[in-house]
């Protein structure tokens, strides 16, 4: 089992209230989850494959 901890912080003006608000914040976040998302590719496809 693992656990993800996530711990916001206000960066550049885009907070956990406001990110989905502007294209920037959306940019900003979603673009951080696919650079973590990625890490985890070969790792995904050796478990499920």
């Amino acid at each position: 089992d693992t656990k993800f901890y996530v711990c916001p912080v206000v960066c550049m003006g885009i907070t956990k209230d406001n990110w989905y608000k502007s294209e920037q914040g959306i940019d900003r976040v979603l673009g951080e989850l696919a650079r973590c998302g990625n890490q985890f590719v070969g790792d995904i496809k050796e478990y499920l494959l």
